[in-house]
């Protein structure tokens, strides 16, 4: 039996066979830690089981990121890629995987809470882990006047869709516009009666791409709530 090591650095593929059959080859990715660290706090899911060491992090399934806090964390498996078979996660042999140490060992994420099966492959670079909420019309105008850019969180980190929708903003390229990640238009208004304001209750804390998850603008400047909604 094969055996896979935790720190595999490259992609290898098994071929097993089993009597007269040959068993389809099926490629190990390896684990990009960057991906699984480099994230807002707001993307970032602490893993469900209690760890002090990267050992026992790694053994639940979850991503030690040393000084970070949470430093155990739930993959980007678990956030970011759609929840279904096509993003399964199986072993060498095609096989469902049951235990949480063997989805790390595949650089794959246990997602603890899951039902069903739990396993499930890791995106693979930055433009496959945000989900992007649908371009619209309202949001995503032609006219240049109109394309007002976004209050970025981290300055340093404009032009990614990432931090575009961790800023609670809307990517609408174009093509053609030397700007891509645009303030949502209703914040050039400043409506602040509540008929706008986006959250459940006057009390509750949303991030930037919680707001924008809801279909709403963050709107850094407008002073009564800075979580929008459209017209």
């Amino acid at each position: 039996m094969m055996m896979l090591l935790a720190g595999l650095l490259i992609a290898s593929t098994f071929v097993v066979n089993i009597g007269e059959c040959q068993v389809v080859p099926v490629v190990i990715t390896p684990r990009e830690p960057s991906l699984q660290c480099d994230r807002f706090p707001d993307e970032i899911d602490e893993c469900p089981s209690t760890t002090t060491t990267e050992q026992e992090c790694n053994d639940k399934g979850c991503y030690y990121c040393a000084g970070d806090t949470p430093s155990c964390v739930q993959g980007t498996g678990c956030s970011w890629i759609n929840m279904t078979k096509e993003n399964e996660c199986k072993n060498a042999m095609g096989r469902r995987i049951f235990k949480d140490h063997e989805c790390f060992e595949h650089g794959c994420s246990w997602c603890k809470k899951q039902t069903g099966f739990k396993c499930f492959k890791n995106p693979t670079s930055r433009d496959e882990m945000i989900v992007l909420p649908l371009r619209t019309a309202e949001n995503c105008p032609a006219a240049a006047a109109l394309r007002i850019e976004c209050d970025y969180l981290i300055p340093e980190r404009a032009g990614e869709k990432i931090h575009c929708a961790a800023s609670g903003c809307h990517w609408c390229e174009d093509g053609t516009s030397t700007i891509d990640c645009l303030q949502g238009q209703v914040c050039s208004t400043q409506k602040s009666t509540g008929e706008y304001d986006c959250r459940k209750s006057p009390t509750e804390v949303l991030s930037p791409y919680q707001c924008l998850q809801r279909g709403c603008s963050w709107c850094e400047n407008n002073e009564e709530f800075k979580c929008v909604r459209g017209a």
